[in-house]
This record gives structure tokens, C-alpha cells and sequence, in this order.
């Protein structure tokens, strides 16, 4: 962590720099006004250095690299730009992406190919004609898609294939292994080069106004201290509920909530964050459902609680965006959130921070932030020709994006244009590093925690009881899958 926002830091300060060119003089230009340069002691600058890949210098004889993305991902904002814009993001990646051309004298041919399940279908098609077009897929976590059939079908690579990728380094997400691979064997990645995936990264946001006219604290402190909990959280938002009209009912246009998110992130967003999970690993590093034990009941009983008449919670199953209006008109004290909705409230009155879903009680070791299936992830066709070239070029793609579209994207996009405090930044880097990947199962999924809130019920045990037969099967088959 440490070694990862040091860098971090550095290369955003060199961008911040650059913006400034200097004059001919020795003085500093910025928008027709001049300033006096400033000297820097020499002995005040240290820089640690910069870690590199270990990959050969090729030169490919002017190969295409083709990246198919999933429209329905954020993907393409990862990879797509035709030309310097003047947008940070873009510029960045349209600077690495000219830095992997000519280091190895290929072309990127990063493009849009469907929606979601679309995208899904022709990914099959090109697989099943052995068709070895595309290089690597930029696809979801998301079963509703059909993703997840092509990885138990065996139809991409595992990733221990790529001979120069070291998903040790700093550049690739160690998470995702933790939680999405099994048996040793990992079919889907992430890394610095998907900044998307940070983006879909749920996050709380808190009103501080609100906060502050009921004399209560900004929780920043509780979550560096490791004591910001469900028992703290629980009370804070029933403190935020108000009936403003007086009308005697609680909703979503006149009233102020004290937490509010949409129906599909929301609730697993807290299940998540209390340390729920759908599976955990057995000592074969395969998966072992973790669903119908006390533990998950009493967590889903936790969350189910906030949801409760009078206890602050309220799970838009209205429209889209409609718990958005709420939190930006400062009618709500929470928002369940992802980092790349950000945007969506920079003109927002009232002052907002940034924080972690609350962990179960403070003996949980870390926080755990949910990140949203739409994510961006990179699977490796098994029509792929080109092992080795692939590894090199990926990983020092990631390598090249952790030193500079990623500096981009998390100091300057995130904690600068989009945030309004430097605590937010602290707590961006503790949701980066607390990440989780949910696995994807067509019985137990974000929509249990749904249909669980509508309902106001605990009906879980009966439910699995229902679908015991389906999910063993379920897991079955991605442990044959992982297996093979």
C-alpha cells in the first residue's frame, strides 16, 4: 500500500506540474500569467525508484492487439482514445496507450462488440468458430450475462498461461485472486489498466451539513481507528430520518432519509461490507458455500434491520437516480454509491465525504467494499495464438497504467475534481485496498438481498431450503470447471 500511493502521489504531482511549461526566462507560465520561478533545494526532492516489469523489449513487426469491450462496462474509457482532448482520463490513456505502440511496434485495436449478454453471444461466436481475432475480452462480473457459463465451459486461459505477468506486482488487483480464483486457477483479471473497476467500487457517501446540524461527528475518525460499525452506522441514520411534511409517511421527495441507494447495490453493498459473502475457500482453494450459516443469517438480519419502519433506510426500487435526487437535494444523511457516480453530484450545495460501508463490530480486520458486477474484467479467449506476446503486452500495459493512468485517474480525477476534502482521500485509498469480488451464482445473488427488503422479511433459510438441490449443483459445477 505503502509503495503504491507513494508513486501514486509522485506521478500526479508530475501531471499537476506539467500543466505549468516553462518560459524561456525561467519563469512559469499558466494561462498568459507569469510567475517567478521557484527554486526547490535539491536535498528537499527524494524520489524512490520506480518499479518496473520484467518483460523483453520486443519489437512485434507492427501486430494489431485487439481488446474487445463490453459496452455495458466502463471499459471503453479504459481503452478508447483517438487523440489528446484536453480530459485528464483520456489523455492519459491515450498517452500509454502511444508508449505500448512504439515500445513494441504494435497497434491497439481497442473496440465496442454488443451489450452485456450481446457482447457475451458474440465473444461465443468468435470462441466456438476457433476464430483467434480477439486477444483479450474486457467483460463483467456478471452471471446475467452469460460470462460466467464461458469461464466453467473452459473457454478462456488461465492466467498462470502468461508467462511474463506477475500478478504479484502492484499493477494487478490481488483481490480478485483472493476471491474469484479456485484451485489455483484464475480465468479473470484486473488491474491498473481498468480503472472502470475502481470506479464500480461501492462506496457511502455522508452529508456533512446534515451532520453537523444533529451535532454528530464525520465518521472519518471511527474508520481509521477501526471503529465505525453497523451499531454506530444503524444509529446515525435513524437520527436522519425525518418526517418534514408531517404527513405521517416516509418518502422519497419530501421527507429526509437517513441512508438511500438503489435496489440492485445497496443491500449487498451492506451484506458485503459486514463481512458477508456468498462462498469462502476450502483447504483446496475451492469453493465452500458460506450462505445458510448463523453467521450470514445474522448478517442478513442486520441489514434487513435498517430497512425496518423507522430505522432511517430506504431501497429505491422506484426509478434510477431518484436516490441520487435525494442525497444531492440534502434530503438524505447516506447515499450508497460507486465512485465513478461522483460526478453526478459536484453540484450538490451542501459539503459531502467519502467512507466505507461500517464493518459488523470492531473485531472485523478490515473493511469490505462491494465492488458492483458491471465491472470491468480481462479474460483471455482460448483462441488466443499468442501467449507470450499477450503477457508481455499486458502486463506492461498495467505496468505503464499504474505509473500514469492510474496516478491520473485515482489522485487527480477522484481526489481532486471530484472530492472536497483531503479526508476523502484517505478513505478512497482504504476502499481501493479493501475491495471484494462477489462470486457470481444464479441462486444466491444481489437480488436476495432485494427481494429480502421489499419483502421486509428474513426468509432466507426457507428460501435456500428451496434451492439447496440447485446451488450444490451450481457450485458443482465451477469447482469441475477449476478442476479440469
Amino acid at each position: 500500500m505503502k509503495t503504491k500511493t507513494t508513486t501514486y502521489a509522485l506521478t500526479a504531482l508530475l501531471l499537476v506540474t506539467s500543466l505549468y511549461a516553462c518560459g524561456a526566462d525561467g519563469t512559469a507560465q499558466s494561462g498568459g500569467e507569469t510567475t517567478a520561478a521557484v527554486d526547490i533545494p535539491t536535498e528537499a526532492v527524494t524520489t524512490e525508484p520506480v518499479l518496473r516489469e520484467n518483460v523483453p523489449e520486443e519489437d512485434m513487426g507492427g501486430a494489431v492487439f485487439s481488446i474487445m469491450i463490453d459496452e455495458g462496462t466502463s471499459g471503453m474509457d479504459d481503452f478508447i482514445a483517438e487523440e489528446e482532448t484536453g480530459d485528464l482520463l483520456n489523455d492519459a490513456v491515450y498517452r500509454r496507450n502511444s508508449v505500448i505502440e512504439e515500445r513494441f511496434n504494435i497497434t491497439l485495436d481497442a473496440y465496442i462488440n454488443g451489450y452485456a449478454g450481446t457482447f457475451v453471444k458474440n465473444l461465443n461466436t468468435f470462441i466456438s468458430a476457433g476464430d483467434s481475432t480477439v486477444d483479450v475480452a474486457m467483460g463483467m462480473n456478471n452471471i446475467s450475462t452469460g460470462i460466467t457459463a464461458l469461464v466453467y465451459d473452459g473457454y478462456f486461459v488461465d492466467w498462470n498461461e502468461l508467462e511474463y505477468v506477475d500478478v504479484t506486482k502492484p499493477w494487478w488487483d490481488e483481490n480478485i485472486i483472493r476471491d474469484l480464483s479456485f484451485g489455483g486457477k484464475i480465468y479473470t483479471m484486473t488491474g491498473d489498466f481498468n480503472p472502470s473497476t475502481l470506479g464500480n467500487t461501492r462506496i457511502l457517501l455522508f452529508n456533512k451539513n446534515m451532520l453537523s446540524s444533529l451535532d454528530m461527528e464525520y465518521p472519518y475518525e471511527k474508520v481509521l481507528d477501526g471503529t465505525w460499525t453497523y451499531d454506530v452506522f444503524a444509529e446515525m441514520i435513524k437520527a436522519g430520518l425525518s418526517d418534514v411534511n408531517g404527513d405521517g409517511v416516509y418518502d422519497a421527495d419530501n421527507d429526509r432519509w437517513g441512508y438511500v441507494g438503489w435496489q440492485y447495490d445497496i443491500g449487498e453493498s451492506v451484506y458485503i461490507g459486514l463481512g458477508g459473502t456468498y462462498a469462502t475457500k476450502d483447504a483446496n482453494n475451492m469453493p465452500v458455500l458460506n450462505l445458510n450459516t448463523d453467521r450470514s443469517i445474522d448478517i442478513l438480519d442486520k441489514m434487513l434491520a435498517l430497512f425496518a419502519d423507522g430505522a432511517g433506510a430506504w431501497q429505491n426500487a422506484v426509478e434510477w437516480g431518484k436516490d441520487m435526487t435525494a442525497f444531492a437535494e440534502g434530503r438524505a444523511m447516506f447515499a450508497n454509491s460507486r465512485l465513478y457516480l461522483l460526478n453526478n453530484f459536484r453540484d450538490m450545495t451542501d459539503d459531502f465525504g467519502i467512507i466505507p460501508h461500517p464493518k459488523y463490530d470492531v473485531s472485523q480486520e478490515n473493511y469490505s467494499q462491494s465492488v458492483d458486477a458491471v465491472c470491468t474484467l480481462a479474460y483471455i479467449p482460448m483462441t488466443n495464438e499468442d501467449l507470450r506476446a499477450t503477457s508481455i503486452i499486458l502486463e506492461a500495459m498495467a505496468a505503464e497504467s499504474w505509473r500514469s493512468v492510474m496516478p491520473t485517474y485515482y489522485e487527480v480525477v477522484l481526489q481532486t475534481k471530484y472530492t472536497r476534502d483531503d479526508d476523502s482521500e484517505a478513505m478512497i485509498d482504504i476502499i481501493k485496498e479493501n475491495r471484494y469480488y462477489t462470486l457470481q451464482l444464479d441462486t444466491f445473488n444481489f437480488s436476495t438481498m432485494t427481494e429480502m427488503i421489499k419483502k421486509g422479511e428474513n426468509n432466507f433459510a426457507s428460501t435456500y431450503a428451496k434451492k439447496e438441490k440447485k446451488v450444490n449443483q451450481e457450485l458443482e459445477e465451477i469447482i469441475a470447471a477449476y478442476s479440469d
